[in-house]
């Protein structure tokens, strides 16, 4: 085919693979940009784990008849683990 059409076929191949390569690595490049300017901004990506997601709640057993002179409350601890 090369021979008949008088174009050389491993120079449009090599071509078509450079381009390929190129776009993979600007589509990296812009990957990375992108998560940069999200953690710059403070939002969060999946794989970090979120700190606020580990909040620990207290549950007071109380007696079947409460004392009246105490007042009734849930206590919530907020503190980060």
């Amino acid at each position: 085919l090369g021979k008949k059409s008088g174009i050389d076929i491993t120079k449009i191949l090599s071509a078509k693979k450079k381009l390929a390569a190129k776009r993979k690595r600007h589509e990296k490049r812009n990957a990375k940009r992108a998560e940069k300017e999200l953690k710059r901004n403070g939002v969060k990506m999946q794989e970090e784990p979120d700190l606020e997601q580990h909040k620990k709640i207290s549950i007071i057993q109380m007696d079947d008849e409460p004392d009246p002179s105490l007042p009734r409350a849930i206590i919530l601890d907020l503190s980060p683990v």
